[in-house]
C-alpha cells in the first residue's frame, strides 16, 4: 500500500510540473493567438477591453491571490498544530497579511473604489521591493529555482512590476472616476460621408490588456494547482489513518 501512495505522489507532482511547463504555455498562447486574430477581424475593431474592465481583472487577480493565500495560511496553521512550530515564520506571516490585503484589494478594484487604487499603488510598490531584494539575494547566492515552479516565480517577482506601472497609467485613473462622475467626453472628427468612425478611446493599449489576463490565468492556474495539492493531501491523510 505504502508503495501505491508514493506511486500517486509522484504521478500528482509529475501531472502538475508537466502542467506548468507545457500545458499553461499552450493555454497562454492559443488564448493571445485568438485576441490577436480577433483583433485583426473586421468583425471585432474593438476587440480589446477597456480600461474599466482591465481594472476589474486586476480585481479577480487579488480575489485568486487572497483564496491561494488562505489555503496557504490554513496548511501553515495545520502544520504548526502538528509539529508544535511553524514551518516557516516568514511565509505564515505573508500569508497572513496577503489572506487580509487580497481580499480588500479584490473587492475594492471591482468596485472601482478610488481609495483601491491608492492602496494598490503602495502594495504593489512593497511588493515591488521586496521582489528586488529577494532577486538580488538569490543572484548573489546563486540559488537556482525549479522551471516547474515559473508561473509562482512570475506572479511574485514579475507581476508586481507590471501592476504598478497598470496603476500609474492615465487611462486606469480614468476609470477611478467617482460615482456620479461621468468622464470627460471630446467630440470625434466624423468621415467623409457624415458618419462617425469606431471609437477606441476607451480601449486599452494590446499589450496592457494582454498581458493582464496572462496574469490572471497564472493566477487561476496557480490556484487550481495548489487547491489540488491540499485536496490530495487530505485525502492521503485520511485513507492513511486506520
Amino acid at each position: 500500500m505504502a508503495v501505491a501512495s508514493d506511486v500517486i505522489e509522484w504521478d500528482f507532482v509529475t501531472v502538475a510540473a508537466w502542467w506548468n511547463l507545457f500545458g499553461l504555455p499552450v493555454l497562454l498562447l492559443a488564448v493571445a493567438i485568438f485576441l490577436l486574430v480577433r483583433r485583426q477581424s473586421r468583425s471585432a475593431p474593438t476587440a480589446w477591453p477597456d480600461r474599466s474592465r482591465t481594472v476589474g481583472r486586476i480585481g479577480l487577480i487579488h480575489c485568486a491571490l487572497a483564496l491561494q493565500s488562505f489555503i496557504s495560511l490554513v496548511q501553515a496553521l495545520l502544520t504548526m498544530r502538528t509539529m508544535g512550530i511553524p514551518e516557516s515564520h516568514i511565509r505564515l506571516v505573508g500569508v497572513s497579511i496577503g489572506t487580509v490585503v487580497n481580499p480588500l484589494l479584490g473587492i475594492g478594484l471591482l468596485r472601482r473604489r478610488l481609495m483601491a487604487r491608492w492602496f494598490a499603488i503602495a502594495w504593489f510598490a512593497i511588493l515591488s521591493l521586496i521582489a528586488v531584494v529577494v532577486m538580488a539575494w538569490l543572484w548573489h547566492y546563486g540559488v537556482s529555482f525549479d522551471a516547474a515552479a515559473w508561473p509562482e516565480q512570475m506572479i511574485s517577482k514579475v507581476m508586481p512590476f507590471f501592476l504598478f506601472a497598470v496603476m500609474l497609467l492615465p487611462r486606469t485613473k480614468r476609470a477611478f472616476a467617482k460615482q456620479g462622475q461621468a468622464e470627460p467626453h471630446f467630440p470625434q472628427p466624423s468621415n467623409h460621408d457624415g458618419s462617425f468612425p469606431l471609437r477606441e478611446a476607451s480601449a486599452d493599449r494590446p499589450v496592457v490588456a494582454l498581458l493582464t489576463l496572462v496574469f490572471l490565468i497564472v493566477v487561476c492556474s496557480n490556484l487550481v494547482v495548489d487547491a489540488a495539492d491540499w485536496g490530495y493531501r487530505l485525502v492521503a491523510e485520511t485513507a492513511s489513518i486506520p
